[in-house]
């Protein structure tokens, strides 16, 4: 069994990918799902949002306006690095559990660990 782990960033053809991968059959743990659930009302996300961008980007139900936090992260760069500070550390935990209990499953079950990072970017990413 092989494990995936497929990064890059925005518009960088993630989901094209993923969908790929789920059509030929290989099970896909998508992040952005990950992330939405992060940011549900009462988590520990959703407090560091609302504690970093105010009430403001509350819907009238208590949950984060993702539309309205999208357009004041995308308007403002410093906004967008804090938020993007918060998901790498969120995300990094949270892929850090993931991956060692697929890793130990993957032992138990195979007897070998095998890791493969890929990483998808634009064409035109300076990163290329």
């Amino acid at each position: 069994m092989r494990i995936v782990g497929l990064t890059g960033g925005i518009s960088s053809g993630k989901s094209t990918v993923s969908n790929l991968f789920k059509a030929h059959g290989i099970p896909v743990v998508d992040a952005d799902v990950v992330a939405r659930d992060a940011l549900k009302k009462g988590t520990g996300g959703w407090k560091k949002v609302v504690e970093a961008f105010g009430n403001d980007i509350l819907q009238p139900d208590g949950e984060v306006d993702r539309p309205k936090l999208g357009r004041m992260v995308f308007s403002d760069p410093d906004k967008r690095q804090l938020l993007n500070r918060y998901w790498l550390l969120f995300l990094q935990r949270w892929t850090t559990v993931v991956l060692e209990y697929l890793l130990q499953l993957q032992y138990l079950v195979h007897g070998h660990k095998c890791v493969t990072n890929l990483i998808v970017r634009p064409p035109d990413d300076p990163a290329v």
